[in-house]
């Protein structure tokens, strides 16, 4: 608001180059972006060396349920790191590790989100290597559409995802 109340300070409600200005403002701007793709890595800390129980596992999948609420497309990928900070071995199977955008208006406004399902199946030799491993390096490659379009980000925006897993585990009975 300029002026809420008219001129009431005697000609003192002018702004002088120099002088400063001080704006307190509360707006809400949408992130507008426009790029084939952005790409976001993090790293976390893995130590399975002391979980005996894995031992006694025979498969294994990792199932990620997401829900996406993003006008992009999301590819997720987990390259297990050793020691020696060297690659050892990837979750996922390149081509089944997509996360599906949401549905997308003409206009580039999010109509609604989308579920999507992906599987890392876990078979003996990818289990020794997530023993040995001692961080998982996860990259994420967002991809967007429409471009040159720019889509919007808006604050209700969101990627959610529920992480399960399914073992066949041997059971020693005595």
């Amino acid at each position: 608001k300029l002026n809420p109340l008219g001129n009431i300070s005697s000609g003192n409600d002018f702004a002088y180059y120099g002088k400063g200005l001080r704006v307190y403002a509360d707006i809400d701007i949408p992130l507008s972006l426009s790029a084939n793709y952005f790409k976001l890595e993090n790293y976390s800390q893995i130590d399975l060396t002391q979980l005996k129980e894995i031992n006694n596992i025979n498969t294994c999948e990792l199932i990620i349920d997401a829900e996406n609420n993003y006008a992009f497309t999301a590819q997720i990928q987990g390259y297990m790191v050793n020691d020696q900070n060297q690659i050892i071995d990837s979750l996922f199977v390149p081509g089944q590790n997509k996360i599906a955008s949401a549905a997308v208006s003409s206009s580039n406004v999010v109509a609604g989100p989308v579920e999507s399902q992906l599987i890392c199946y876990v078979d003996k030799d990818k289990l020794n290597h997530l023993m040995e491993c001692k961080k998982i390096k996860f990259v994420s490659i967002m991809f967007l559409p429409n471009q040159p379009t720019p889509i919007k980000i808006n604050k209700d925006s969101y990627l959610k995802i529920d992480l399960s897993a399914n073992l066949n585990y041997h059971v020693k009975v005595k």
